[in-house]
């Protein structure tokens, strides 16, 4: 142990006194790769998504999807912005460095999981997840993909539910996943952090 990470006569370790979010998602996103249907499956049971649990699904962490995606395609984000921008009048450009959590990927469809630990997410971020669904959407289109793009938050689970207007049943909760998972020391933690 560490003897700096001494906190009230208790020593720590550094994984019990961190806050950071990236460090909860980096080890669900290990934790799932382990077993990704498992995964699916908790989904299903846990919130109103219905996803496929026979067909192939991957995995992504810290998601940069518009900058990459157009990228694999052979685009930038700035040249795309402005071709779509002559093309669609109302047209809304795309985010360069938006970053998801967490992606589950199938050849159908998308679900971004958008997690907190001991912040709150603001309207705008909220807002911005609707709009991400839309750009998502378009974007895909665009490149003659019809996939169906949903969300979900990852939060702890004494969270204040009336903030979270429009996910009531897309949500899931940190100590779920302590109950599923073999992390249960880990995921419990970033539970108690909110």
């Amino acid at each position: 142990m560490i003897r700096y990470f001494k906190i009230g006569g208790e020593q720590k370790s550094w994984l019990e006194i961190t806050r950071e979010e990236r460090l909860f998602c980096s080890e669900l996103y290990h934790d799932i790769r382990k077993d990704i249907i498992m995964f699916v499956k908790f989904l299903n049971n846990n919130s109103s998504l219905n996803l496929d649990e026979n067909t192939e699904w991957e995995i992504g962490y810290e998601v940069c999807f518009y900058r990459d995606f157009l990228k694999a395609q052979g685009k930038t984000i700035k040249s795309y912005n402005k071709l779509m921008e002559v093309k669609e009048k109302d047209f809304n450009p795309y985010p360069p460095k938006r970053t998801f959590d967490l992606c589950l990927f199938s050849n159908d469809q998308i679900v971004i999981i958008e997690a907190k630990v001991d912040q709150r997410f603001s309207k705008k971020q909220l807002d911005s997840l609707d709009k991400d669904k839309k750009l998502l959407t378009h974007v895909l289109k665009e490149r003659g993909f019809n996939i169906n793009v949903d969300t979900i938050l990852l939060i702890p689970s004494n969270y204040p539910k009336e903030s979270l207007k429009g996910f009531e049943s897309k949500r899931i909760y940190w100590d779920q996943l302590g109950d599923y998972y073999n992390n249960k020391k880990l995921y419990y933690r970033a539970n108690i952090l909110g």
